[in-house]
């Protein structure tokens, strides 16, 4: 990524707020401290997709939302860079999806709910569906 007029300390760390563009049109903003990811991003993605949530020690951590370009959105916790917990996931076409993520693989019942008000229970491990 390219840090455009972006600073770092004596040290070479970046500090505070900065804005990262790739090339390919990707802009993540938030802020640094001793060259890692702290508090507060903003993730917008060259396919009209924006990620936003909080950074501890460089991972993503905490409660994240996803927006996608088609005009779903996902929201659910992030422990260590990982999605885990219970998430939702609402898509464009009306599907609402909720169930848990552990280590950032479904695992556990998750539930799908259809525009139409039919229902499907599907239970998940370690991302595989069972029987």
């Amino acid at each position: 990524m390219n840090d455009n007029h972006n600073k770092a300390d004596e040290q070479g760390r970046r500090q505070g707020y900065w804005v990262l563009r790739s090339a390919d049109g990707d802009v993540q903003e938030g802020l640094f401290m001793d060259d890692k990811r702290r508090g507060h991003w903003v993730e917008r993605f060259a396919d009209g997709d924006v990620y936003e949530g909080p950074y501890v020690d460089g991972g993503r951590h905490g409660q994240w939302f996803l927006r996608l370009a088609d005009g779903g959105v996902w929201e659910g916790p992030n422990v260590h860079g990982e999605m885990h917990g219970y998430w939702v996931q609402r898509f464009a076409d009306g599907d609402v999806w909720e169930g848990p993520f552990v280590d950032g693989k479904e695992h556990g019942l998750w539930v799908y709910r259809y525009p139409d008000g039919t229902e499907r229970d599907v239970t998940y491990r370690n991302g595989e569906e069972v029987e």
